[in-house]
C-alpha cells in the first residue's frame, strides 16, 4: 500500500502544489471557456410522452404538441435538465363551477424557472389540448411556481391566466386520482406529494 499510496514523486499532485515548470502547459487554462454540457434535445414530434415518477407512484402523460407547442417544449425541455425531480405538488386549484374539479400544482424547482420571454410566448392551448372529461396535464404559465406542472380534471379555463392545458394522463390514472385526493386546506396539501423525476420516453 505505501507503493501505490505513498508520497512518491509519481504521485498526483494538484497544479496549484506543482513548482511551475511542472505547470507551463497550463498556462493558457482558463475554466469559463470549457464547452458547458447540454443533453441531447430530441425533436417535439406530434403526441411526446413523459413518465411522472412520484413518491406515490408513477403515470404517464401524452402532450398534445400541435395545439400546444410552446407548453409542451418547454415543459420537455425543464424536465430534461432537472427541473421537476425532487419537486414536490404543493398547491391544490379548486374549480368554481365544478365541484369535483381541481388541480394539483408542482412548482418547478428552485434555480430552474424558464426565463420570462420564454413563458410569456407561450399561448392558450387550442382544441384537443384541454379535454374536458379527461385528466389533463397543464404548464404553469403564470404565477406562483410559474414553469411548473399541473395535473387535474374540471374546466381548465378557469384557470387560464396560470394554466395551459398540453395534454392528457394516459396510463396511471389511479395515480392521479389519489394524488388529487390528498388531504389540502387552503389551497395547500397538508402533506405535499414527491416529485422524483419526469423523464420523456417517446
Amino acid at each position: 500500500c505505501e507503493e501505490v499510496f505513498g508520497d512518491g514523486p509519481w504521485r498526483y499532485r494538484r497544479p496549484a502544489d506543482r513548482p511551475a515548470e511542472e505547470r507551463q502547459h497550463l498556462k493558457n487554462y482558463d475554466p469559463r471557456m470549457l464547452p458547458t454540457f447540454r443533453w441531447r434535445e430530441a425533436p417535439l414530434g406530434d403526441r411526446p410522452r413523459a413518465t411522472v415518477q412520484t413518491a406515490i407512484g408513477d403515470f404517464d402523460v401524452e402532450l398534445d404538441a400541435r395545439n400546444a407547442p410552446e407548453a409542451a417544449a418547454l415543459f420537455l425541455r425543464t424536465a430534461l435538465v432537472g427541473g421537476y425531480h425532487s419537486a414536490r405538488f404543493e398547491r391544490l386549484l379548486r374549480s368554481g363551477s365544478d365541484p369535483a374539479g381541481k388541480f394539483a400544482v408542482a412548482p418547478v424547482k428552485a434555480g430552474f424557472k424558464p426565463p420570462p420571454g420564454d413563458l410569456e410566448a407561450i399561448k392558450p392551448a387550442a382544441g384537443s389540448a384541454a379535454p374536458s372529461d379527461e385528466l389533463i396535464v397543464a404548464f404553469v404559465r403564470a404565477g406562483e411556481g410559474a414553469g411548473g406542472l399541473a395535473i387535474g380534471v374540471g374546466p381548465v379555463q378557469e384557470h387560464a391566466t396560470e394554466l395551459v392545458p398540453m395534454g392528457k394522463v394516459i396510463k396511471g390514472k389511479d395515480v392521479v386520482r389519489s394524488l388529487l385526493a390528498a388531504e389540502a386546506e387552503a389551497g395547500t396539501f397538508k402533506k405535499p406529494i414527491d416529485i422524483r423525476r419526469v423523464i420523456r420516453n417517446e
